[in-house]
């Protein structure tokens, strides 16, 4: 941004459209935008900003090819796209690109498979927020109870007569 001084602004502006996918950019309405003085679509905005550096283009290019991989679950395209980087994308975006070639196989996976530990860190959360707010328990019993009847998995407990 500081090196495009005349288009600083615009960059200001819009650079949550440079973070969305290339296929949810909207295409087909054109409206009035504060730093543009015609009517242009989403579309439009984005290949105009990209286009003031290469180094933008670079790596606006590279993100989007990863955006896709990821989107369609493609575990090819993402290696490639993560091995064969154009040498004009920037810094930060090299550092992310070397660290996802480092754990490419833990990638790979989470494309693969669709397991997930989100229920696994959801319950630790909860378990951290009752340890916070009860202040500590004398007793474990009543904190597992505790545990199991806020998290839904206690199962009740039938008696025979």
């Amino acid at each position: 941004m500081n090196q495009s001084k005349p288009h600083y602004n615009k960059l200001k502006r819009y650079w949550k459209l440079l973070l969305k996918f290339e296929d949810d950019l909207n295409d087909q309405v054109f409206k009035k935008w504060v730093c543009f003085p015609s009517l242009m679509r989403e579309i439009d905005i984005v290949h105009f900003l990209v286009e003031l550096d290469p180094e933008l283009k670079a790596t606006y290019e590279l993100y989007q090819s990863l955006l896709t991989a990821l989107n369609r679950k493609d575990p090819d395209a993402f290696l490639q796209a993560c091995l064969n980087p154009d040498p004009l994308i920037s810094k930060p975006m090299n550092t992310a690109i070397q660290s996802l070639v480092e754990r490419k196989e833990a990638v790979i996976n989470a494309l693969t498979y669709s397991f997930s530990n989100g229920m696994i860190e959801g319950t630790n959360n909860l378990i951290k927020v009752i340890k916070r707010l009860a202040f500590g328990y004398r007793s474990f019993i009543q904190f597992k109870t505790r545990i199991l009847l806020i998290s839904n998995t206690l199962v009740p407990c039938r008696f025979l007569n």
